[in-house]
């Protein structure tokens, strides 16, 4: 039951993220943060259905192949917010990626599994390293660091996620099954907050008052 209330939790924090990402793109027309609220709702609706049907939904062969557009999106947002095109190279790559995976799956079952580290592995790379080196060139503001903290957390996941999907047990299966309902909410909060608490990537009037604070404090 605690794993279930967690993961349930964690759909509820998705589905909020879901519906102000969406807001925000709409709002901005932001092509990354539209993906960032595809990628809330995939991350949603997979938490929901753990939350109802327990972990065993894991060992659905197409779950794990959608579960890759998860990382794979919130990556390429990030990558697009910077340089667009780098960006969309990118997407294409995940969706060619997951088109195989997903393709995989449907012909040979859980025989694609091992091979979502092709978008986990990269997407967790540039979640956790892009941010940090756009705080430390002073490009976004400090509260970007989340956004690499949840790139840590996803990581995480990604191999908690490949041990229960596979039998290749990267780590034990005891262990996995106790940390991986709080490292999806924590990962979860992290992405959140750490995006919309960033005006680059966030709440637009966030950066005005920014940049009037700044202007204000340079006066004076």
């Amino acid at each position: 039951m605690y794993n279930e209330a967690i993961f349930g939790l964690t759909a509820a924090v998705s589905f909020v993220a879901t519906g102000l990402f969406a807001w925000l793109s709409f709002k901005s027309r932001s092509i990354s943060k539209l993906l960032w609220s595809i990628s809330f709702l995939i991350l949603g609706l997979s938490t929901a259905l753990i939350s109802a049907y327990g972990l065993s939904v894991l060992s659905i062969p197409l779950v794990a192949p959608l579960d890759t557009l998860i990382p794979g999106l919130l990556a390429a947002g990030l990558v697009m917010s910077r340089r667009k095109m780098l960006g969309v190279y990118f997407l294409l790559y995940v969706f060619l990626v997951f088109s195989a995976l997903f393709a995989l799956a449907a012909e040979f079952g859980a025989l694609a599994a091992p091979y979502v580290m092709l978008v986990h592995f990269p997407s967790g790379l540039i979640i956790f390293l892009l941010p940090i080196y756009l705080v430390i060139k002073r490009r976004v503001a400090f509260e970007g660091l989340l956004v690499g903290a949840g790139g840590l957390l996803i990581g995480i996941a990604g191999i908690a996620l490949a041990t229960l999907s596979t039998n290749f047990q990267i780590l034990p299966a005891s262990l996995v099954l106790e940390i991986i309902a709080p490292v999806f909410l924590a990962m979860t909060i992290l992405f959140t907050l750490g995006l919309l608490a960033t005006p680059t990537w966030g709440f637009p009037k966030a950066a005005r008052v920014k940049t009037v604070s700044v202007q204000t404090s340079g006066k004076n």
